[in-house]
C-alpha cells in the first residue's frame, strides 16, 4: 500500500520553505494541539502550558506544546 506522502511532488530546487514558527498565538496553538481556545486558556490557568506575553498577545512556544503533549496521561489498553 502506498501512502500519500510517498506520492507527494517534491518542491522545485531552490524553493523557499518557511521555517516553523517559534511561538504561536492561542488560536493557532489550539489548532495545533487539537483542542479549543477555551481549553488552551484553561491549561494556561492551571499552569499546564507555559506561555510568554508580548504586549497583550499570549504566545505559546512549540516547545511548550510538545511538553504539554508529553505530560498528558498515557492511554491504557482496554
Amino acid at each position: 500500500m502506498q501512502l500519500a506522502a510517498d506520492t507527494a511532488v517534491p518542491a522545485p530546487a531552490g524553493a523557499y520553505h518557511a521555517p516553523e514558527a517559534l511561538a504561536y498565538d492561542v488560536a493557532t496553538a489550539a489548532r495545533i494541539m487539537g483542542v479549543s481556545k477555551a481549553t488552551v486558556f484553561n491549561e494556561l490557568k492551571k499552569g499546564a502550558i507555559a506561555a510568554k506575553k508580548f504586549g497583550r498577545k499570549t504566545l505559546i512556544t512549540r516547545a511548550a506544546i510538545d511538553a504539554w503533549v508529553a505530560n498528558l496521561p498515557a492511554r491504557n489498553a482496554a
